[in-house]
């Protein structure tokens, strides 16, 4: 059975006819066990952080595209003459309608944005496990 250095230490100090007591099971096996949990725990870790970086990558990829359209919409004129007073009504409660409809889908996508950076902060505390030993 292999020994930790400080029952080996305790050996020397004890001498040849002392014996050090056993174990109910053996700790470095369990030891050896646990390592191998933990290996599988830190490549979790860094394959969920490699899957928050290409979500938060398309939120923005997603928040991109309503900037655009948003400016797409500030121009149109939706197919209708904006000199009649009638049509520049319509089209201006069109565009009011829609800028609000995109600017709540801006907000939602940065309000998860936002929950998105939470948890990046706790994957990075996670992956500070990468400098501990069991």
């Amino acid at each position: 059975m292999a020994e930790y250095p400080f029952e080996t230490n305790a050996k020397k100090i004890l001498g040849n006819g002392a014996k050090l007591p056993k174990p109910r099971t053996d700790p470095i096996a369990a030891l050896q066990a646990a390592n191998k949990v933990v290996e599988d725990f830190r490549k979790s870790i860094h394959g969920l952080g490699d899957q928050l970086l290409k979500l938060e990558n398309a939120i923005d990829a997603y928040k991109n595209t309503l900037d655009q359209y948003s400016d797409i919409v500030d121009a149109a004129d939706f197919d209708l003459d904006e000199k009649k007073p009638d049509d520049k009504k319509k089209i201006d409660a069109a565009k009011n309608i829609m800028q609000k409809g995109i600017a709540e889908k801006v907000k939602d996508a940065d309000e998860y944005f936002n929950e998105l950076k939470k948890l990046d902060k706790i994957i990075t505390n996670l992956r500070r496990l990468d400098k501990v030993d069991v």
